[in-house]
């Protein structure tokens, strides 16, 4: 096995490497919110013009320098630029392999490796809130390094695994779209299965006026009241919340995603047991959000499907609903609570400026068009989907586990590459 030599970062990778740009011509554009901690790719969002942003290429990885966006895990590898050239926020850092001496992949991954990030957050200086990891801060680091070749072999094996990852969400996304796509079909433009088998409305089923506008006849008009109920969840002492994983996942508003889902990339913890046993959340059961700290109310009322985390506890916190359910009903009033015109009410009706609350009334008052059978037959369509997503969910992390307990064991020369670890992790 070959040594590894003590190298100074600054000749082992390229740092804010210069890109040459038309300041008359937009480019790929990735900014702050774009990165999600725990991916190792970020993809543009739109198109800008270069001037006063970050220059870049594909497979350069952004290191965002500004707090808390660091301490949050955001270092993500562009891709996907138009022309092989992206701009973004003037709050990253750009590095990249240097050519014959490292790896665009390795040097990812080292970026990722928690002694380097602490590192930087360690350097940060300025007012609270606004702190910044100076450009100099990497200027003194000395390290031993694996020579190109092998730093190719390690990225490859940790490169394995993202992209597992990567294909498991993409499959999600993809499940999660097709179940929408349906609930639109079947409960805004009524192109539901009539009993030959047949797109209701388009085949000539009758329709009938409402308050609501017009919908199927036998359908009626509702509140979600006749339903479901909402569970507020318990007051967890706040002594106890820590960012240090252990065995008791907090579900907060944080867990949610905006639009829907539950957001997998950051969680806080109970380092208690002393709780009521009530407030242990099973899979797959409904939550909603009841609590928003943004002022647009960005992720308020919208709903997530409860996952299996490694094993963990999953406990209700105050500020999470729990949606009490039939079972045949619960994917109908998941795909619902993501529907505009649910949110509308829901932030409508809500309380509060900075921070805005609704409540299981505000909720439950909301006003559909229901037909149960439909509602059921729905629910035995979709399910299979949904179970997917939450199995794959739970392979997620399970890969991420394993590629954050490799990382830190191939980036210190711990654990060296073996034919038959990668061959082991392909399988």
């Amino acid at each position: 096995m070959r040594e590894w030599k003590i190298k100074r970062l600054v000749d082992y990778w390229e740092f804010n490497p210069k890109v040459s740009v038309n300041n008359n011509k937009e480019y790929s554009f990735i900014e702050m919110p774009d990165l999600m901690p725990g991916n190792k790719e970020v993809l543009p969002s739109r198109e800008r013009k270069p001037q006063g942003l970050t220059k870049f290429q594909n497979g350069d990885t952004l290191f965002a320098k500004i707090t808390p966006c660091l301490e949050n895990g955001k270092i993500c590898q562009a891709q996907g630029l138009k022309d092989n050239i992206g701009v973004g926020s003037t709050e990253f850092f750009v590095f990249r392999g240097r050519k014959g001496i490292s790896d665009n992949d390795f040097v990812h991954y080292l970026l990722k490796w928690y002694p380097i990030r602490k590192h930087a957050e360690s350097c940060m200086s300025g007012s609270a809130g606004h702190q910044r990891v100076p450009s100099d801060a990497f200027d003194s680091i000395e390290l031993p390094l694996p020579d190109y070749l092998e730093s190719v072999e390690i990225a490859n094996l940790l490169s394995l695994l993202d992209k597992k990852i990567t294909l498991l969400r993409q499959q999600n996304h993809d499940l999660e779209e097709l179940a929408q796509t349906l609930f639109k079909r079947w409960f805004v433009e009524f192109e539901f299965p009539n009993e030959n088998g047949e797109p209701y409305k388009s085949s000539g089923g009758k329709m009938v006026s409402s308050e609501l506008g017009e919908i199927p006849e036998g359908w009626r008009v509702g509140a979600l009241e006749n339903f479901i109920s909402i569970k507020h969840g318990y007051a967890f002492k706040g002594e106890y919340i820590t960012n240090i994983e252990n065995n008791q996942i907090l579900v907060t508003p944080g867990s949610f995603k905006i639009g829907g889902g539950f957001n997998l990339s950051k969680f806080k913890y109970y380092n208690s047991e002393f709780y009521p046993e009530e407030y242990k959340f099973r899979s797959n059961d409904l939550a909603v959000t009841m609590t928003d700290l943004s002022k647009d109310g960005d992720s308020l009322g919208f709903p997530a499907l409860i996952p299996e985390v490694n094993g963990k506890i999953l406990l209700h916190n105050q500020r999470v609903g729990k949606v009490i359910v039939n079972e045949n009903l619960k994917y109908f009033f998941y795909f619902l609570m993501q529907r505009r015109e649910y949110r509308a009410h829901v932030v409508g009706s809500s309380t509060g400026t900075t921070v805005r609350h609704t409540s299981p009334i505000r909720i439950c008052d909301f006003k559909y068009i229901f037909d149960e059978k439909v509602m059921r037959y729905f629910g035995k369509v979709v399910e299979p989907n949904l179970i997917k997503i939450i199995n794959n969910i739970s392979e997620i992390q399970t890969l991420i586990q394993l590629r954050d307990t490799l990382l830190p064991k191939l980036m210190s020369g711990e654990l060296k590459v073996a034919r038959e670890e990668k061959n082991a992790a392909v399988d």
